[in-house]
């Protein structure tokens, strides 16, 4: 959360770079936020791989940001192992069709450490004021000038070095268990297969998400090698769910369109029968999501502001087991062996642990010291054995994801992968002790099994376990503003008010255009409040010796909210005239004035869609339209 904070404020103060006597400056007189843009010109990978780098060069915590989390790092890692290596263009631009939609994240941020390590921590700072100087010759040429290098010769730079290091990397595996996995064929491309879970002996369930199909739930046969779908659904980013052997069931957390707002969505539990395709919406704006059910108990994540708290849903109301300030649950499984424990995943102030406790005692419980904390890494991913008191899970350090158990008996942690790229998401087999799980594989993610003679079983030491003096500091550790925290107590709180300062105009635009060979011209001038709930536009023109104008006023204070214009704008129309023969015909331009007023509606309306989309606009429906023509 706090990351996120810090690569705002790094894209804000981007944004805000400015050279007095650039041309960009010039631009500034018709308005400060024209000035800005041209700081954001330069493709999107440059402005999020310097925050990506920022977060995780300068974070809030040793190690923290993205790039130093191998869930992040491995997709670049494992796309520089495949057939189709990110070139430079594919390095800075975002995706639009192909995986994973976060590219330019990961390999942004990987070439901007990579130059600020070449040419030094202030070389971005640099080329951001070339380019603002010379914004028209784009910013490989602001590379070419600081580093004397242009873009293509930087890339091949870059990635002989990152071929370089991802050899040091690889040779510290020693042998990986990637080589044993047997990876389920895709009838699909692009595919991103998550949470696999055995159902039967031969049959796997998992949601996959690929190019060539909607997002839905498949039931793999590894005899048949069959894969047929079950249903299409659109779920909660964590993929966390529940699966009842006893009735086919299986608890998802499901995201639901929030009609009038674009792309935002809110999570309820649904039940699916995985054998019918039959469901049933079980919560009903509650924001529910990681569901777990055991028995007639029904466990969720609940979020309230910044964390998430876990609650149980019963007779269609929610209660609330936990009441967290300055931890977050991340998931929540109950024991199938023992009566009221849970296992449960905290992120307590950048420590990611697994903690059991029971359910009558669980704020309490979490209270105290986790069963098991890694020192360079964060746990993910429970799952319960279903005949003895274990647990498996993932765990993240470097150099990649991998899968390990926990014995609850004996307080044992064994890892039983040792992956290239990542192995993540597992599940057990209901007897034969394999394993299945999602890998890592270039660009795709792939459902791959693992026989229980193939694990490293590696036994985890406990200088690699967070305890003792060194966990209490870790959980307790300060967070990033914690004085303006207490600060903030005496602070006076007083309801957003009134400000009509944004009546000043913020911005002005000019207009040429050609109407039927002459020339009109003008300006607009508009602003819009801070909270972009009013705004207005004043468009003033001149054309054959008239003042024509169109002034619009929005307001958006209330739902759906007006909008309403008055104009006099001029149109040509052209009149006919003849005397029966082709010599006797000509045409003449009339220019027509119009007067009118238009008010309308400013919303939009989403219906509820999982891999289509579906939208009602109505920015321009007319519900009042007055129109006075003048000739």
């Amino acid at each position: 959360y706090w990351d996120s904070k810090i690569r705002a404020a790094l894209h804000a103060n981007h944004a805000n770079v400015t050279n007095p006597f650039s041309l960009a400056s010039v631009f500034g007189l018709l308005g400060p936020d024209y000035r800005r843009s041209f700081n954001l010109f330069p493709p999107l990978g440059v402005h999020e791989g310097l925050a990506v780098y920022h977060e995780s060069e300068n974070g809030i915590r040793e190690n923290s940001g993205r790039s130093n989390y191998t869930y992040f790092q491995n997709q670049f890692n494992a796309n520089l192992a495949g057939p189709n290596t990110w070139n430079m263009g594919q390095t800075l631009i975002t995706s639009d069709y192909t995986i994973p939609a976060d590219r330019h994240y990961v390999a942004g941020s990987t070439f901007t450490k990579w130059l600020h390590q070449e040419y030094g921590d202030d070389i971005s700072k640099r080329a951001i004021r070339v380019h603002q100087n010379l914004f028209f010759l784009g910013y490989g040429y602001a590379l070419k000038h600081v580093t004397g290098k242009w873009p293509g010769q930087l890339y091949n730079e870059y990635k002989d070095s990152q071929y370089f290091n991802e050899e040091s990397r690889l040779s510290s595996l020693n042998e990986s268990t990637d080589d044993y996995q047997l990876s389920i064929n895709s009838p699909f491309k692009g595919v991103r297969q998550q949470r696999p879970i055995w159902i039967s002996e031969s049959e796997i369930l998992y949601y996959s998400r690929q190019y060539n199909a909607p997002g839905a739930f498949y039931i793999y046969n590894v005899n048949s090698k069959s894969t047929n779908k079950v249903s299409e659904h659109f779920l909660v980013g964590d993929y966390y769910i529940n699966y009842e052997y006893e009735t086919n069931q299986l608890f998802i957390a499901e995201s639901f369109s929030i009609n009038r707002i674009f792309s935002n969505y809110q999570p309820d539990i649904v039940r699916l029968n995985v054998r019918t395709g039959s469901e049933f919406r079980i919560s009903k704006g509650e924001r529910l999501y990681a569901p777990d059910k055991k028995g007639s108990n029904l466990y969720a994540l609940q979020p309230s502001g910044d964390v998430s708290n876990i609650v149980k849903f019963e007779s269609n109301s929610v209660i609330p087991l936990t009441d967290f300030n300055e931890k977050s649950a991340v998931a929540v499984k109950a024991s199938p062996h023992n009566e009221g424990e849970l296992a449960v995943i905290i992120n307590q102030r950048g420590v990611q642990a697994l903690w059991l406790v029971n359910e009558e005692s669980i704020q309490s419980d979490l209270n105290k010291v986790p069963a098991i904390a890694f020192k360079n890494g964060s746990i993910h991913d429970p799952v319960w054995h279903p005949t003895e008191n274990k647990l498996i899970f993932t765990m993240d350090a470097y150099p990649a994801m991998n899968i390990y158990e926990f014995d609850v008996d004996t307080e044992e942690v064994l890892q039983l992968t040792n992956s290239r790229y990542n192995a993540m998401e597992a599940s057990y087999h209901p007897d034969n002790g394999s394993i299945v799980y999602v890998s890592q594989n270039d660009n795709e993610r792939n459902i791959s099994i693992l026989e229980e003679e193939r694990f490293i079983n590696r036994t985890v030491d406990d200088s690699e376990l967070l305890q003792g003096i060194e966990l209490n500091d870790a959980i307790n550790a300060p967070f990033l503003g914690d004085d303006l925290i207490v600060e903030s107590e005496s602070w006076e709180i007083s309801d957003y008010g009134k400000d009509y300062r944004w009546l000043k105009p913020r911005a002005i635009l000019p207009v040429i255009q050609e109407v039927s060979g002459s020339s009109e011209y003008g300006a607009t001038i508009l602003s819009t409040d801070v909270l972009q709930s009013q705004l207005y536009s004043i468009q003033l023109t001149t054309l054959e010796e008239q003042l024509w104008y169109n002034i619009n006023y929005t307001n958006k204070t209330f739902y759906p909210g007006f909008s309403i214009s008055v104009y006099k704008e001029p149109t040509i129309d052209v009149l006919r005239f003849s005397d029966g023969t082709p010599e006797g015909t000509f045409l003449i331009n009339s220019l027509i004035e119009e007067n009118g007023m238009n008010l309308s509606l400013p919303f939009e309306y989403y219906f509820r869609s999982e891999e289509h989309t579906s939208e009602l606009q109505s920015p321009d429906h007319l519900v009042c339209r007055l129109l006075l023509e003048k000739k």
